[in-house]
């Protein structure tokens, strides 16, 4: 089955096994030895996003441009899916589109190979939507039902990539493609928050005489 995940999920999918060690190893004690590691956690989350948002990206790009459509009919390219997630309020509403659309276009290429099974999880995917909306439960349970989803559409996307010998799908990110993924969206966060930190603690300190 992992053997079927793409790049990204499979460095979502440990991005998270490596916050619930932090988590198992006590990570509170930790916070309150070392102040400046309160940091680490949102910086995660970040990374986590990231990952997300590459891997929504890449997936729409897996599906040839005649397959490229949501329940609905509507045609979604890969940036658009992506970029309209940041408008304000509008995104809420894309959230969902574009991610329980996916599974449409997903099935529609499943159809299209004649796959024994064409149903890809369009439940869980709304559900990973609303769970992402609601405060603390997109903390604590988001991230297992975004990870879960993406595994399941990634191996619909395998068999479909099996079963179409005449479209060759783009490829895929490697490895090194998402380690620098990842090291940019560190270097990056890690850059921003130590300039926050000293500026909190240089504005924190007490004046001298």
């Amino acid at each position: 089955m992992i053997g079927r995940w793409s790049p990204l999920t499979r460095a979502y999918v440990g991005l998270l096994l490596v916050r619930i060690a932090l988590l198992v190893a006590g990570y509170g004690f930790v916070l309150r030895q070392y102040p400046p590691w309160a940091f680490l956690e949102p910086a995660l989350g970040i990374v986590g996003m990231t990952l997300g948002l590459s891997w929504l990206h890449q997936t729409w790009a897996r599906i040839p441009k005649p397959q490229r459509q949501a329940y609905d009919g509507q045609r979604i390219e890969p940036d658009q899916a992506v970029w309209k997630l940041f408008i304000p309020v509008y995104g809420i509403y894309w959230l969902f589109v574009a991610n329980t659309g996916l599974c449409g276009a997903i099935e529609r290429r499943l159809k299209r190979v004649h796959a024994r099974s064409v149903e890809v999880p369009s439940t869980l995917a709304f559900v990973a939507c609303l769970v992402q909306l609601v405060p603390v439960l997109n903390l604590a349970l988001s991230p297992f039902l975004w990870g879960l989803f993406m595994a399941r559409a990634d191996a619909a996307q395998a068999e479909a990539d099996r079963l179409d010998a005449e479209i060759v799908a783009p490829k895929s990110l490697g490895w090194l493609e998402v380690l620098a993924i990842l090291g940019a969206s560190l270097l990056a966060m890690w850059g921003i928050l130590i300039v926050t930190f000293a500026a909190i603690w240089q504005f924190l300190s007490p004046a001298k005489p």
